[in-house]
């Protein structure tokens, strides 16, 4: 369903409000809705950030951004910094408690936004089986998600953006990929598809998404409140080749039992909560089994042949990086 440029030039303008656009992911995103093929269809970009005088909203400021000041615990500072707001962004991290999250979308069903994305922008957290110790973020996540439904059925509508592995964010030590020692751990096999979107095509997806769902009631109604993206596919054993024809090292990749390495982080999640099991951890389980293969989604929907824009592939992130990876 994704519209062609003169369809979208003809609709009203977009006004998008981004909250925790200072972020890492959530200046990305407002760069996208900044950028020369978006800035058009919106007539304001709002940019909601706690600090004004960082230099990150600073930069926003001179790609045509409007900064706003916001008090993330006070509703009506929200209400205020949202006024006008045809779609809301929430961007902000996962330190963030459930009770901003909420916030946030109570004050954008306040001032009317047609439509609400929460912060999600990674795993499709319906397929976790981690029962009675899932990660407290996916919780409040998955609460948070629900609770936004509930508050202006019919008016706002609600949609929960799943993007597989942030292509950027992904590529590290902590989630097995090893680019100094030249070793990539996969759990249980290295030929799992895994789903990796960049920061640049979140950005994208969700500028369309909001085109989409304010452009008509019946377009909006039509789009499900579960939207799961994939830039592209790969494997470990395939990011391992990717990687080293460009940096020509020769990566070796070993696999992990599984069902092991679950039941330990298991054990060790119910000894010592959350402070010894790492997040990353959980994340590896879930490609292991499988939870990231995201060939069944939904890029024809806002990116009907590639019409709008080229996702970003591996192939292109390896010579971004020269083949080393994410930097953090």
């Amino acid at each position: 369903m994704a519209l062609n440029t003169s369809v979208m030039l003809q609709r009203n303008k977009v006004a998008v409000a981004i909250v925790g656009a200072t972020g890492r992911l959530g200046n990305e995103m407002a760069r996208e809705f900044l950028s020369p093929g978006f800035r058009p269809y919106f007539s304001t970009v709002s940019c909601l950030t706690r600090d004004t005088s960082a230099p990150i909203a600073a930069s926003l400021a001179e790609l045509g951004a409007d900064i706003r000041p916001v008090d993330l615990e006070q509703i009506e500072s929200l209400k205020v910094a949202l006024k006008g707001a045809d779609a809301v962004v929430n961007a902000l991290g996962p330190a963030v408690g459930k009770d901003v999250l909420d916030n946030v979308a109570d004050a954008a069903a306040a001032v009317g936004a047609k439509v609400y994305f929460p912060s999600e922008f990674g795993s499709d957290i319906r397929l976790n089986d981690f029962p009675g110790w899932e990660h407290p973020v996916w919780a409040k996540k998955r609460a948070h998600f629900e609770r936004a439904k509930e508050i202006a059925p019919g008016k706002m509508k609600v949609i929960a953006l799943y993007t597989g592995a942030i292509l950027e964010f992904t590529l590290a030590p902590r989630t097995g990929y090893d680019f100094a020692n030249k070793k990539f751990t996969a759990l249980g096999s290295p030929d799992t598809p895994i789903a990796f979107t960049s920061t640049q095509d979140i950005g994208r997806t969700l500028a369309q998404l909001s085109i989409l769902c304010t452009s008509s009631a019946d377009t909006r109604n039509s789009i499900p409140e579960i939207v799961r993206v994939a830039g592209t596919q790969v494997s470990v054993k395939q990011i391992a080749e990717i990687m080293g024809k460009e940096s020509g090292d020769t990566i070796e990749v070993e696999s992990v039992h599984l069902k092991e390495f679950k039941e330990e982080l298991r054990k060790t999640y119910v000894s010592t909560g959350v402070k010894g099991a790492a997040f990353p951890d959980f994340v590896r389980i879930l490609i292991g089994e499988g939870k990231y293969d995201f060939s069944t989604n939904d890029n024809e929907l806002v990116n009907a042949k590639e019409s709008v824009w080229v996702w970003k592939s591996m192939q292109q992130y390896a010579k971004e990086t020269k083949g080393k990876g994410a930097s953090v």
